[in-house]
């Protein structure tokens, strides 16, 4: 993994600015990605065949965890996909609580109407003002993470020639994205093939690797963060062990969300629990941070400065170690987010960083 994340530090002034301006780009594909080739076909085929409908509607939806980001992210920087929409993509990490108006004001900054939208405060005027400005554009939206109607309502403000694609784990807000596609687990090979790039181990034990993967569901995020922890050391034979004495067993895919949930939160704990207690608390401290997130933002909350030279080291320091553990993801070269659930899991945490 590459360790060099951030280049030199900005000044912390400069974070919201920094967070503001990248907010609507396309994210980075992760570390160690695994291409899921028939859902990627079929996806940026619904976005480039799919445009009947005056201002369509399309949504990925699944089970937290199961990809639905990172494929949203890798259709939107295919070729047939870019070049069916010219004028760009404008994406929006949204989840349960967004702040409307962050993401209306990078939309329109990208849109070139910033200044237009600085002194309206009305949700519903900033939405008009930008599905004006995209009446005759040909833009990409996409919105993941959605889990209101209302947030919906209010970010699908494209025009006749555009595109909006959700992402979401919930069936009622898919039904009313319009045209969805249910995105399952990966297929054994696929998650053989991440668990290995994420281990480091090209000679893992087979049956094994088949074992651990079965037991994680065939679930991407869970698949990574247990690789995470067997590269900084854990033998294979002990991690399979230790998900059989914490109960991590996500194999039912009747199982409720909730314990779903619990059994994940289970699997980031067995590399949580050998984490020193002062990283522990900067990981839950993240977990106060809105959306993406800049070192110095991070740096603040953990009350350090990025313009003294050895606590910018020492924040950059946190967030390659975090990194590593696959526990917050880079989705820029200078901003870094968490997932969601990573996010609950880390609140419960607690704990002062200094």
């Amino acid at each position: 993994m590459n360790d060099h994340l951030l280049g030199s530090g900005y000044d912390a002034a400069q974070a919201t600015l920094i967070e503001a301006e990248a907010s609507h780009l396309v994210p980075m594909l992760p570390v160690f990605h695994v291409t899921r080739h028939a859902e990627l076909a079929d996806l940026c085929d619904l976005l480039v065949n799919g445009r009947q409908r005056i201002t369509a509607v399309r949504s990925v939806r699944g089970l937290s965890g199961i990809g639905k980001t990172t494929l949203a992210v890798a259709a939107s920087r295919e070729a047939s996909v870019l070049d069916a929409y010219p004028d760009g993509v404008l994406w929006a990490n949204v989840g349960p609580n967004p702040t409307l108006h962050g993401i209306q004001a990078a939309w329109a900054n990208a849109l070139d109407i910033g200044a237009q939208l600085w002194q309206v405060l009305d949700l519903e005027a900033r939405a008009a003002a930008l599905r004006d400005r995209l009446m005759l554009r040909r833009c990409l939206l996409v919105l993941d993470d959605i889990w209101d109607a209302d947030h919906l309502r209010l970010l699908d403000v494209g025009g006749p020639g555009c595109m909006t694609l959700v992402t979401t784990r919930l069936p009622d807000v898919a039904a009313l994205a319009g045209a969805e596609r249910l995105l399952g687990v990966m297929y054994p090979d696929q998650a053989a093939s991440l668990l290995e790039r994420w281990s480091g181990d090209n000679d893992a034990p087979r049956p094994i690797v088949a074992e651990i993967n079965w037991r994680l569901g065939y679930l991407p995020l869970a698949i990574k963060t247990i690789g995470a922890r067997i590269r900084a050391g854990k033998s294979w034979r002990r991690m399979l062990g230790s998900l059989d004495r914490a109960g991590i067993d996500l194999s039912d895919p009747s199982l409720p969300i909730d314990e779903r949930d619990r059994r994940l939160y289970a699997a980031f704990g067995l590399t949580v629990e050998v984490m020193p207690t002062r990283r522990q608390a900067r990981l839950a401290q993240l977990a106060q941070l809105e959306g993406p997130f800049t070192l110095e933002a991070a740096a603040r909350v953990w009350n350090l400065t990025t313009r003294d030279p050895q606590q910018r080291d020492e924040a950059r320091a946190h967030l390659q170690r975090l990194a590593r553990a696959a526990l917050i993801d880079r989705v820029q070269r200078s901003l870094f987010t968490l997932h969601p659930l990573v996010a609950q899991y880390a609140q419960s945490l607690g704990g002062a960083a200094r």
